[in-house]
């Protein structure tokens, strides 16, 4: 994978995230980003729980604007 595909991941899981969407948004809305086609098997494994407690996580210790 190249950089700017993890970029675009990257930044594309936090906003989901943030938005507070549960594990089977978040792995629609990022399954939905042709540009992310490439992470598509490793996206439909992503686990509830993992992304739940991201989730958590992010809306804890996230800083309000910053990327990722």
């Amino acid at each position: 994978m190249d950089e700017a595909t993890l970029a675009r991941y990257q930044r594309a899981l936090l906003s989901s995230l943030r938005d507070g969407d549960d594990p089977a948004r978040v792995r629609a809305r990022l399954s939905a980003d042709p540009e992310l086609a490439p992470l598509a098997d490793y996206i439909a494994s992503l686990d509830d729980d993992a992304l739940r407690v991201a989730r958590q996580l992010v809306a804890k210790w996230a800083r309000p604007g910053a990327e990722a």
